[in-house]
């Protein structure tokens, strides 16, 4: 395995996230895209891709694991313009890797487990 640059994840390959891919390019990490669809913008550009959808966590954790333990290590993840904390929260704590907790990303995604958590904490409920 060639693990000389660090190595970054981007959850995601839409166009909004092509900024964000080039950025971390110019850094000098290596970039992998994990999408469902080939052809996203972020794909073309990425050093690495993932074929998997961003919204079925079990299915991307099996293979961000294969590349993670076959090619490259992968250093951190992130998404951009995708509404999937969750499962950026899951690849991050299966990895090892900073990120917010898994408990904190299914309280944003679920909405009546964010309110059932905010009455129990006596917090208004919009």
């Amino acid at each position: 395995m060639n693990n000389f640059k660090k190595t970054i994840l981007f959850v995601g390959g839409a166009l909004e996230t092509v900024p964000g891919i080039q950025l971390a390019k110019s850094k000098g990490l290596h970039v992998v895209v994990s999408d469902q669809n080939p052809n996203a913008p972020g794909m073309e550009i990425a050093d690495d891709r993932i074929l998997a959808s961003t919204y079925d966590i079990e299915k991307t954790l099996v293979a961000i694991t294969h590349y993670h333990n076959q090619q490259r290590s992968i250093n951190g993840v992130i998404c951009m313009a995708t509404d999937v904390p969750l499962t950026v929260a899951s690849i991050a704590d299966h990895l090892g890797l900073p990120g917010i907790p898994v408990t904190a990303a299914q309280l944003t995604s679920d909405k009546m487990l964010m309110k059932d958590c905010f009455k129990e904490n006596s917090l208004s409920i919009p």
